[in-house]
């Protein structure tokens, strides 16, 4: 499946804080990560990912998304490609979206996922729900900064397991570098590190 917390600045498809409108416009990302690990698994059979996408806000609210990477390992390696929207708005203090992402595969099935989300100030939460393979997925996170880093904290359960992760990013020279520490009922541990830029 789809992006990880170790690469924090590839955009995701589901942006939990919602923003007032705005001029429409586009950004590139690309990101190297150690392990490409998604809601606790690792997706690179514990190996390298390459990682890139472009994010259109159309400055409604709407926003429109491609992302894809390499090293991606189910008993076969291939490349995984996505394609997004969501729409994003406010009522009040609190923030809402609601979103749909394909996820794609060289050599695997499509998998068509719904996400919802809330936010709190630097609460997020999250909902989503793929009815082709029977998953649903709730997540809870809290963002802060500290030592001139930011600070992501993250809760998952899909109703069979949990997950559980810290990852700490900061800027050097127009890259961000993270390094993320992810725990899971079912899985191995993984601390892994990545590199990433927009443009």
């Amino acid at each position: 499946m789809k992006k990880t917390m170790l690469s924090l600045a590839v955009a995701s498809a589901m942006v939990m804080s919602a923003g007032s409108a705005a001029a429409a416009e586009g950004a590139a990302n690309v990101a190297l990560v150690s392990d490409y690990v998604f809601r606790g698994v690792t997706q690179s059979d514990g190996g390298a990912s390459l990682q890139g996408g472009y994010d259109y806000d159309m400055g409604n609210g709407v926003a429109l998304g491609i992302w894809g990477a390499t090293g991606v390992n189910f008993g076969v390696e291939e490349i995984e490609y996505d394609i997004y929207a969501s729409y994003s708005g406010e009522a009040g203090d609190m923030g809402y979206s609601i979103g749909f992402t394909n996820y794609m595969y060289t050599e695997s099935d499509a998998i068509g996922e719904v996400a919802l989300g809330l936010s709190f100030g630097s609460v997020s939460i999250g909902y989503y729900s793929a009815s082709s393979i029977d998953y649903t997925y709730y997540e809870l996170g809290y963002d802060m900064s500290a030592g001139g880093m930011d600070v992501n904290f993250h809760y998952g359960n899909d109703g069979a397991s949990a997950d559980m992760a810290v990852g700490l990013s900061k800027d050097m020279g127009g890259y961000s570098l993270g390094l993320t520490a992810t725990t899971h009922d079912t899985a191995d541990s993984t601390a892994a590190l990545s590199v990433s830029k927009e443009f």
